[in-house]
């Protein structure tokens, strides 16, 4: 008992000695911000801890941390005391709001609050008070502080990746000791912002990192400190004509004169760390969630002006976290548990707009829209590290030839095999070229009785609707309705199409860049138009080509190139449009009305795309080619003509480079470049059928065999689509995508010949793209303004 006694009395003598050094001795505090934490069990301080009942302030608990080696110190619920030698990034500051919690011994100090740490950086150690202390040179004290004063920064260690242009230089300013993240000095003005998203004045305290803390909790990828107090954010990279020499960033921080604040009319511009990958294909659900069990539950943060999901996976990202979700528009959660898969529910109930997108969706009430992160150790393709690929001529897909009658031929030799015929089996239809060419849909379909227009639900309810097949992002829709529908009568719908922006790579190498412009994509005259355009030769040999607002993975070779020797820059631009964030679909019958491009080496894109990669990347989860014939007027592989004469439409599937396709062929003599065609596809749970012009072809499906096996999979490597139906990967949603492509490694086999010369390149040499360049008076020739357009008249969408 009077040993109990003595160690109380002891503890009290301590907290005693504690509060007269607190007094009495000087020194600084330096305060850093509030601080958030997500649990008890995983602190963000995890030095030592104490309680401080009725008497904590930050100079006590300073004191008690400075007296075991500890340079930075938190508090907490108004009494409880924390210590680290760790400095918290800013990826971890919470809003000064949230620290809102007197001090239990200075009501005029705050001490944190729930989950939430005032934080204090000490500049010098206190004078010992206990023999088993730490020994320091220069005792100090600490002054009492009315208010919290963020006055020193230090921004994390983080290297950021880029050169002019879309991405930022590493050169730091002389003085700058936090400049881990800096990008440089920018001109900036009022009448033309640098950075125009977010704004702060911080009233004489402005620092580096209490800006780039400000505009991280923004969720901007970017913060730019100017002289006095002002703070802006933006998500746009500075563009590269804006820089400005570093000496005119001269105007010392208010809230430390040892950092360089911007200048006059010049903004320091600071990187976030906030990257920008694509959440294509990440996407894993809709699930239930619930307050009491929630799906993520590393990390809430609130976006109310600009969330998307994109945004929300790249700020998951930088807090290491491997699956992300976003809620009720506005809420992003962290979590690294995958989502279980009892709580899914169909994703008609996270149809909640993105403040940030109102064409991408953000979740519902309860409902959470979980997205996995990308693994930022991924390997992504480098310069002068193209992948090894498998000749195309080693895998030749199953094909089909169609004729007059109703049923057709089947072989598993590829196009190249087959003898060709002079006769031509095309029989030319009469009917009025703005309609729709089927008057008789199958037997197994019904009437089309639209009632969705414009990707929108009638305003009446449909008393006799029959629940389809068909499901539209995620919603089922009733039988025969017209779910989707364009006719290009005006400019193109930004609520219905976006652009892809990058440098195709992986698998298919195409020689383009696909770019959002006027010059490669528009509408006129009722119709949609894309034209491959040719770049500058000195600019493809030597230039870098860094993709603003690219749709791929940063930093990759899909978003930016540097010329070198025979890698040299895509050629030719062009463009693609898709409704990967407007509208999919499973099943239905798809009828687009469209004139093929005629010029070598040409690839028209009419085309299905899967929404999410749910049997894996690239062509594990399938494409649909609705329409494609090679633009080349005469093209002959092993004695048959591929060229425009040859239309093909089918399926293209597989595993890496092992990638096969089976497909329904039909000729026509003089072409189908010449006049706008119908092509149309039914897809059912059981077939996939194709026409032209309402001439119905068998489907590509057999009665008792999964198409993996059609196709030429043996069962080892058909275990990957085993998961699904007979008709997997294609039994997923899928969106449309139309464009043009040139040249590429798979649609041209080697040794090809065009108009009685050899294809110039090889599928698999490195040299590819280098040796069409050079072979361009050979083929450029063959681009006629008119003839070298894909258009498209017109876009229907069935429900079955």
């Amino acid at each position: 008992m009077m040993h109990g006694i003595s160690r109380w009395k002891a503890s009290i003598f301590t907290e005693f000695l504690l509060l007269l050094a607190a007094i009495g001795v000087d020194g600084t505090l330096t305060y850093l911000g509030c601080f958030r934490e997500q649990t008890k069990e995983n602190r963000l301080f995890k030095g030592d801890h104490k309680d401080f009942n009725n008497i904590l302030s930050p100079q006590i608990c300073a004191n008690y941390c400075e007296q075991r080696g500890f340079k930075f110190i938190g508090l907490q619920y108004s009494y409880e005391c924390f210590c680290s030698n760790t400095r918290p990034t800013f990826h971890l500051s919470a809003y000064e709001n949230e620290c809102n919690m007197q001090c239990a011994g200075n009501v005029h100090d705050i001490c944190g609050g729930g989950l939430r740490l005032s934080v204090y950086e000490s500049d010098n150690a206190v004078a010992d008070l206990s023999v088993s202390a730490p020994k320091r040179d220069h005792p100090s004290s600490v002054q009492p502080m009315k208010k919290p004063a963020i006055s020193r920064v230090t921004v994390t260690n983080t290297k950021y990746v880029g050169a002019t242009g879309d991405s930022a230089s590493t050169k730091r300013p002389a003085r700058n000791p936090v400049s881990s993240n800096y990008i440089g000095c920018f001109y900036d003005s009022n009448l033309n912002r640098l950075l125009v998203n977010a704004y702060k004045d911080f009233d004489g305290k402005l620092t580096p990192e209490a800006c780039v803390s400000f505009c991280y909790r923004g969720g901007y990828r970017y913060a730019g400190v100017q002289h006095k107090s002002n703070c802006y954010c933006g998500s746009e990279v500075p563009l590269s004509n804006k820089r400005s020499q570093e000496t005119e960033c001269d105007l010392p921080c208010p809230g430390d004169g040892s950092i360089y604040c911007g200048g006059s009319a010049r903004s320091s511009v600071y990187y976030t760390e906030i990257t920008d990958y694509s959440e294509d294909d990440r996407l894993l659900g809709c699930y239930k969630d619930s307050d009491k069990n929630r799906i993520l539950s590393g990390e809430r943060l609130v976006f109310n002006e600009n969330n998307t999901p994109r945004l929300c996976m790249n700020t998951c990202l930088s807090l290491n976290y491997k699956f992300s979700g976003v809620q009720y528009g506005n809420e992003c959660y962290c979590g690294n548990r995958r989502p279980p898969r009892d709580l899914e529910v169909a994703e008609r109930d996270c149809l909640t707009p993105c403040p940030g997108d109102k064409r991408k969706k953000c979740g519902g009430g309860w409902r959470l829209l979980v997205f996995e992160v990308p693994d930022v150790n991924t390997e992504y393709p480098r310069p002068n590290e193209r992948p090894v690929l498998v000749a195309q001529t080693t895998q030749k897909p199953t094909t089909q030839r169609a004729t007059q009658r109703t049923t057709q031929r089947t072989t598993t030799k590829a196009p190249a095999t087959q003898k060709t015929t002079k006769r031509n089996t095309y029989r030319p239809t009469t009917r009025q070229p703005n309609r729709e060419t089927s008057t008789k849909p199958p037997t197994k379909y019904t009437t089309y009785k639209p009632t969705l227009l414009n990707n929108k639900p009638d305003s009446q309810s449909n008393a006799n609707c029959v629940t389809s097949l068909t499901i539209v992002n995620g919603k089922s829709v009733c039988k025969g309705d017209l779910i989707f529908k364009e006719n290009f009568d005006e400019s193109l719908s930004k609520e219905k199409w976006a652009h892809e922006i990058l440098m195709p790579w992986l698998p298919d190498y195409e020689f383009i860049v696909l770019r959002k412009g006027s010059a490669n994509s528009y509408v006129e005259y009722g119709k949609f138009h894309v034209k491959p355009t040719l770049q500058d030769d000195e600019f493809i040999r030597k230039g870098k080509l860094e993709l603003y607002g690219c749709t791929r993975v940063p930093s990759t070779l899909e978003c930016e190139r540097q010329a070198a020797a025979f890698n040299i820059l895509p050629p030719v631009e062009s463009a693609r449009i898709t409704t990967k964030y407007s509208f999919s679909f499973k099943y239905g019958k798809v009828n687009v009305r469209a004139k093929l491009p005629l010029g070598d080496w040409i690839i028209p894109e009419i085309w299905l795309e899967p929404k999410r990669k749910v049997y894996g990347p690239s062509y594990t989860s399938g494409r649909i080619r609705i329409a494609m014939a090679r633009g080349n007027r005469n093209l002959q592989f092993d004695g048959q003509e591929i060229g425009n004469s040859h239309l093909e439409s089918g399926v293209l599937m597989g595993i890496g480079n092992n990638i096969r396709g089976r497909t329904i062929t039909r000729q026509k003599s003089d072409g189908w470049y010449r006049n706008f065609h119908n092509y149309t596809v039914i897809w059912s749970p059981d077939e996939l059928i194709f026409l032209v012009d309402g001439e119905q072809q068998e489907s590509i499906l057999r009665y008792g065999s999964t198409l993996a096996e059609l196709v030429g999979f043996d069962e080892n490597s058909a275990k990957i689509w085993k998961s699904g139906s007979r008709i997997a990967p294609f039994d997923q949603e899928f969106y449309l995508s139309f464009g043009l492509s040139v040249g590429g490694m798979r649609d041209f086999p080697d040794n090809s010949i065009s108009s009685g010369k050899v294809k110039p390149w090889k599928n698999s040499d490195v040299k590819a793209m280098a040796n069409f360049w050079e072979s361009r008076h050979d083929w450029k020739s063959s681009w006629e303004e008119e003839k070298a357009k894909l258009q498209i008249e017109h876009i229907r969408v069935y429900a079955l």
